[in-house]
């Protein structure tokens, strides 16, 4: 399609893309970084170096509040785009005589619109947690646990 709506989506999702997936490869190497430490004590590596990484590591560790502004962000982030993906859907399933859709096509589509819809609400969920209470911050990630439970629900 070349139309102005597709490519002003095309711009937006890859915009959104570069901006938002750049920074995970920080969140990646934290998790690299901790499960290898975290591995080699196990296996009981006690040598100067690693208590040495260990402490480089743990001071340059981002604080709770840092943690939870990062995961906000990429909670909103995920808004973005799941808002993204349901614009393309609709515009798809509105041009649908022109993209010549069959009728599994079409179903498949308005699939896709319902499932980043309920994609976006999840992420939508995600941040109510996190501005709710004090409480309810460290649930605000075990939110996106629902991404599997309407997937599974879409399927039966």
């Amino acid at each position: 399609m070349e139309d102005t709506k597709t490519k002003v989506l095309n711009f937006l999702f890859l915009f959104l893309i570069l901006f938002y997936i750049y920074p995970l490869k920080f969140l990646f190497n934290i998790l690299e970084t901790s499960l290898i430490l975290q591995i080699r004590s196990a296996f009981g590596d006690k040598s100067s170096t690693l208590n040495s990484k260990i402490d480089e590591f743990n001071g340059a560790m981002l604080s709770e509040p840092q943690w939870f502004e990062l995961f906000f962000y990429y909670a909103f982030g995920l808004i973005l785009i799941y808002f993204v993906f349901f614009f393309f859907y609709l515009n798809a399933l509105k041009s649908k005589s022109e993209l010549e859709l069959n009728a599994l096509e079409i179903f498949e589509t308005k699939t896709k619109l319902f499932r980043s819809g309920n994609d976006d609400c999840t992420c939508h969920l995600n941040i109510d947690a996190f501005f709710s209470s004090a409480e309810n911050k460290g649930f605000a990630g075990s939110v996106y646990c629902l991404f599997g439970v309407i997937f599974l629900s879409i399927l039966n």
